[in-house]
């Protein structure tokens, strides 16, 4: 049926540029002092300008602890929040994700992991450390009476596991692919 009504915010400038603002429309209201103040905004900026690839941006922002911030800008190729997000419903990610920081939490009953490989202390660089900077990496499960845990012990050249292995029946200790331990040899 058609499209519903416009607003059109139409800026003429003869020397356009990178990051020009195209237009802003603000949301205004009053404080306890009676003092008027920008709650929020939506600003709308020229990225690029040039003919053959010009795009846009979009930037919305507001009043946090007293200053004015943005809080998320949207060009064709990201959107890029100022600060943490909170994702109500179910989220798919169809291209990578790639994280940042010094924690990663995962609060989830179960981790699904389609790829065979994870690998610890990766370098995003590619210059992992040596034998000496990943001792100690390896996996902990948590518990109150106790970690338990699987790393790797530079000092000992080892695997080190502070728990007892117990192997299902039929399995054995192999070195090298010979059987050197088993349920009924030793």
């Amino acid at each position: 049926s058609g499209i519903g009504p416009k607003i059109n915010l139409y800026r003429h400038s003869d020397n356009p540029e990178d990051d020009d603002i195209l237009g802003v429309v603000q949301f205004r209201g009053v404080v306890s002092d009676d003092t008027n103040v920008t709650y929020a905004k939506i600003r709308a900026e020229i990225k690029d300008q040039t003919a053959s690839s010009d795009a846009g941006r979009l930037v919305l922002s507001g009043l946090f602890n007293n200053n004015q911030e943005d809080w998320l800008t949207i060009d064709g190729a990201t959107a890029a929040f100022a600060g943490a997000v909170t994702v109500a419903g179910n989220t798919t990610i169809t291209g990578n994700l790639t994280v940042n920081g010094t924690t990663s939490t995962i609060n989830s009953t179960t981790l699904r992991v389609d790829d065979k490989n994870i690998e610890l202390a990766h370098s995003p660089s590619g210059s992992e450390g040596d034998d000496a900077a990943v001792s100690g990496g390896g996996i902990t499960l948590k518990s109150s009476d106790s970690d338990k845990t699987f790393n790797w012990v530079n000092s000992t050249d080892s695997w080190t596991s502070s728990e007892h292995m117990d192997l299902a029946s039929g399995k054995v200790f192999k070195i090298n692919e010979t059987s050197v331990l088993s349920a009924t040899t030793l």
